[in-house]
């Protein structure tokens, strides 16, 4: 009983960039201890190097290069400015501070540590939407999703960095 995966092929995007070993880069990064962690394919023994080829010939589509930077900016002012997001900074720092480089047969025992902690953000914010829901009992199904959106704060960044996206692209 047991398994053993071998990779055989590399996969390249148009850009001629392999996805190997460095995945897929973002150009906005939200604060996160996963970015700070040394995980994935890169940090296992005998992966495969990340490689280019020569790009074929493609149009791009919606060219970020002219609004990125200006993205970038908006979305980094609310970060500095959300609570949520400090605390997630705070994290990291404790981490990168306190916690020694990870090992591989460390990260089941980190991803341990972040259940726990979202399990407790949840639950400290759950009960703070208790409060504020004692006087709506009647809500439908859809004001409980926007709750839950409202709640998720990665997810309320990535829709202000969609509707920024949206006005600058009306300039």
């Amino acid at each position: 009983y047991g398994a053993l995966k071998v990779t055989i092929a590399q996969f390249y995007r148009v850009s001629g960039w392999s996805t190997q070993n460095r995945g897929v880069e973002t150009s906005l990064v939200l604060p996160s201890l996963y970015n700070a962690r040394d995980i994935g394919e890169s940090t296992l023994d005998n992966a495969l190097p990340w490689r280019s080829i020569d790009q074929v010939s493609y149009r791009v589509s919606g060219n970020l290069k002219k609004v990125l930077p200006k993205l970038k900016q908006l979305s980094e002012n609310r970060i500095a400015n959300s609570e949520f997001f400090q605390k997630v900074k705070e994290d990291v720092q404790e981490y990168l501070t306190t916690i020694k480089p990870l090992k591989y047969t460390s990260i089941l025992k980190m991803q341990e540590d972040d259940l726990r902690r979202k399990t407790q953000r949840d639950q400290e914010l759950e009960s703070a939407s208790e409060k504020a829901d004692e006087d709506n009992s009647d809500d439908t199904e859809i004001e409980e999703e926007k709750k839950e959106i409202q709640r998720d704060e990665y997810m309320k960044e990535s829709l202000e960095i969609l509707s920024d996206y949206i006005k600058l692209q009306k300039k």
